[in-house]
């Protein structure tokens, strides 16, 4: 099975991938392979978005790079165009190549915000979306990586387009509610994936 993670920022996408990885699912972060992407393509990017981008040793400057893109939706989409498509790609080739577990399973999460939005969802065989009010997640990445209300805001409204509603080609999409405790979120999980 190939299952879809998704959800907006800090809605709970990493505490379920850490709990689907110690259930011997093979976990496909596509932030992961984002930022991979981006490296190999930085010479692109940089050429779109300028060298103020780049680090001292060459790399592009992430988190300068993400005021600029979420800031902006015109260099956002300019932006995905560069990196998606490699992206996509390489996501396919991972869960191709993803090993069977014990049982002659093959287990594969493929972990991404923008699942509908780059197409990957129609790799899917089931979608799990984890929710979580705009307040929590707000609070959780201020604790987790120190953002504004003000960026919260940018961040949330560049993810308009992820929804739970989303159609999906074939693949059954489960929402899942992430306010409560972890031991409901797991109960919850184990709901949908089980086979």
């Amino acid at each position: 099975m190939i299952l879809g993670l998704s959800g907006k920022y800090c809605a709970g996408k990493s505490t379920v991938a850490a709990y689907l990885r110690d259930n011997a699912w093979f976990h496909i972060d596509v932030d992961k392979v984002g930022h991979e992407v981006l490296q190999e393509q930085s010479e692109a990017v940089s050429q779109a978005f300028g060298q103020e981008i780049r680090l001292q040793d060459g790399t592009i400057d992430r988190k300068a790079l993400g005021a600029l893109v979420f800031a902006d939706g015109g260099k956002r989409k300019r932006l995905e165009a560069i990196v998606h498509p490699a992206m996509v790609e390489r996501v396919a080739e991972m869960a191709a190549a993803a090993a069977p577990d014990a049982n002659g399973d093959q287990k594969v999460v493929v972990d991404a915000a923008l699942l509908f939005y780059m197409g990957l969802h129609r790799m899917c065989d089931r979608i799990l979306f984890i929710e979580a009010p705009s307040l929590i997640r707000y609070f959780r990445g201020r604790s987790r990586d120190g953002i504004s209300w003000k960026e919260f805001r940018q961040r949330n409204r560049s993810q308009m387009h992820i929804v739970s509603q989303a159609k999906s080609e074939g693949a059954d999409i489960h929402s899942v509610s992430n306010w409560l405790c972890r031991q409901a979120l797991f109960r919850s999980v184990d709901a949908v994936v089980q086979p």
